[in-house]
C-alpha cells in the first residue's frame, strides 16, 4: 500500500479513460482557439470593455527588462516610474493608476533578454520555451523518478496542458510553466540525491519566495545541508546580479516594499479576493487590513507543521518521499499568502510523483481509501479547473465563487494526501 514507482506498462485505456482523454483533448483545442482568438482580436496584452479592463502580466516582465537597461534602473520600485514606462508600451490605452511591480529584485535583470525582440515576438518565444521546458521536466520526472510508462507520462502531461491554469498562464504570460519545470527538476534532483542541482533549482524558485520556503523544508528536516549550501550560494549570486544592475538600495529595501505593496489598495493588480489559497479564504472573513498578517501567520504555522510532519512521517524513507514532496507542493500553494489559480499548474508535478497510473478504474481500486481519493482528485483536476471557472457563465442561477470552490477542492486533496501519508507503514511501503 505504499508509493513505490511502477515499472510496468500501463494497459490500454478503459472506455471511461478514453472518454475523459477525449474531453481533455477537446479542452486543449478550446484553449488553443481561445488564445488564437485573443491574438486575432489584438487583445493579447491589454483589453478594455464597458465594465472592466485588464492586461497581460507579460507586459510587466518585458517592462522589467526595459527598466533594468534604462536611466531609471535605480528607481524600479518607484510607482511613478513604473507607470510612465508601462504607458510607453501602449498606444491605445493609458492608465492613471500604477499596476505595481513587486517582483523580487533579480527578476529585473533576468528579464533583459526579453527586450531583444519586439514585445509581441518576445511573448511568443517566451510562451513556447516555457511550455516546452515545463513539459520536458514533467516527462523526465515521470520517467526517471516515478518510472511511469510512456502512456501514463503522456496522460499526465496532457492533463497539465489541457487544464485551465495552463491556458490562463499562457493567456497572461505568467511564469507557471517555468515554475512547473523548476519544481519538477528540484524533486527529481532531490529524489536522486543530486544536491547541487537541487539547490540551484530551489534558489531559482525564489522569484516566488513563499514557495521556496516550503520546498526547503525537506532539506532542512532531512539534514541535506549540501543542498541548502548550494541554494544559498545561488541565491547570493542572484542578489548580487540584482545589486549590480538595479542598485543595492532596491535589494535591501525589498522586504518593506513588498509588504506595503501587497497590502495597499493604492495599486492595481493585487486581488486577494481572487487568490486561491488561505489568503483568499481569510479575505472573505476578515477586514482587509488584517488579511495579510493573518495569512503570514498561517503560513508560518503551516511551515512548522510541514517540518514536523516530514520528520515523523517521511524521515529518510525514499519511497515515501514522493508523497511527502507532493504534499509540500500542495501546502506551498494552499498556505501561501499569495497564490493565484495559474500556479496550481504545478500540481502536475504532484501527479508525476504519486500516480502509478492515469486510469480512473485503476485509481478507484487503490487502497486505502485516502490513496484512491488522492489519485481520483488529481485525475479529475484538469476538468475540474474548467468547470469551476465556467459554470457560472452557463448556469448563472447556480453561480458560485470559483475561487472558494477551488479552495475546497484543494483542501480535500490535501486532507486525502495527509491521511494517506499518516497511514503508511515503513514495512508495507513497497506494495
Amino acid at each position: 500500500m505504499g508509493i513505490a514507482p511502477s515499472t510496468k506498462s500501463m494497459r490500454l485505456p478503459s472506455a471511461v479513460d478514453l472518454i475523459y482523454l477525449t474531453i481533455l483533448v477537446l479542452l486543449l483545442c478550446g484553449a488553443a482557439e481561445y488564445l488564437a482568438g485573443t491574438l486575432r482580436a489584438g487583445k493579447m496584452f491589454a483589453w478594455v470593455d464597458a465594465t472592466s479592463y485588464s492586461f497581460s502580466d507579460f507586459v510587466h516582465f518585458y517592462q522589467c527588462g526595459q527598466l533594468t537597461l534604462s536611466a531609471d534602473h535605480n528607481r524600479v520600485y518607484d510607482p511613478g516610474v513604473q507607470l510612465e514606462w508601462f504607458n510607453r508600451l501602449f498606444t491605445n490605452y493609458r492608465w492613471s493608476q500604477p499596476h505595481f511591480i513587486q517582483y523580487v529584485p533579480f527578476v529585473f535583470p533576468l528579464c533583459v533578454p526579453l527586450t531583444l525582440l519586439p514585445m509581441a515576438q518576445s511573448f511568443v518565444v517566451w510562451a513556447a520555451l516555457s511550455l516546452a521546458g515545463g513539459l520536458i521536466a514533467l516527462y523526465l520526472l515521470c520517467r526517471r523518478a516515478g518510472q511511469l510508462s510512456r502512456l501514463t507520462a503522456a496522460a499526465i502531461m496532457l492533463g497539465a496542458t489541457a487544464s485551465w491554469p495552463s491556458a490562463l498562464t499562457i493567456r497572461i504570460g505568467q511564469q507557471s510553466w517555468l515554475l512547473t519545470a523548476l519544481f519538477a527538476l528540484y524533486c527529481l534532483s532531490w529524489l536522486r540525491r543530486r544536491d547541487i542541482t537541487a539547490g540551484i533549482m530551489l534558489a531559482l524558485t525564489s522569484f516566488k519566495p513563499h514557495y521556496t520556503l516550503f520546498l526547503a523544508v525537506p532539506a532542512l528536516a532531512g539534514g541535506r545541508f549540501r543542498l541548502l549550501a548550494a541554494a544559498a550560494a545561488t541565491e547570493a549570486a542572484l542578489l548580487a546580479l540584482a545589486g549590480l544592475t538595479i542598485g543595492w538600495q532596491n535589494v535591501l529595501s525589498y522586504p518593506s516594499i513588498v509588504m506595503h505593496a501587497d497590502a495597499s489598495r493604492s495599486f492595481l493588480g493585487v486581488h486577494p479576493e481572487k487568490m486561491v489559497c488561505i489568503r483568499g479564504l481569510l479575505d472573505a472573513l476578515l477586514p482587509h487590513e488584517s488579511v495579510l498578517p493573518a495569512s503570514l501567520a498561517v503560513m508560518c504555522l503551516a511551515l512548522a507543521a510541514a517540518a514536523v510532519g516530514w520528520r515523523k512521517a517521511v524521515g529518510q524513507d525514499a519511497r515515501r518521499a514522493r508523497l511527502g514532496l507532493a504534499l509540500i507542493i500542495l501546502s506551498a500553494l494552499f498556505f501561501s499568502p499569495h497564490t493565484h489559480f495559474y500556479d496550481y499548474l504545478v500540481l502536475g508535478v504532484a501527479a508525476a510523483l504519486t500516480l502509478r497510473s492515469a486510469s480512473a478504474p485503476a485509481l478507484a481500486r487503490e487502497r486505502p481509501w485516502p490513496r484512491a481519493s488522492w489519485g481520483l482528485l488529481l485525475y479529475l483536476y484538469p476538468a475540474f479547473t474548467w468547470v469551476s471557472q465556467m459554470w457560472g457563465g452557463f448556469f448563472p442561477q447556480l453561480a458560485f465563487n470559483p475561487y472558494l470552490v477551488a479552495d475546497a477542492y484543494h483542501a480535500a486533496l490535501l486532507t486525502a494526501g495527509a491521511l494517506w501519508l499518516a497511514g503508511l507503514q515503513p514495512d508495507k511501503d513497497a506494495g
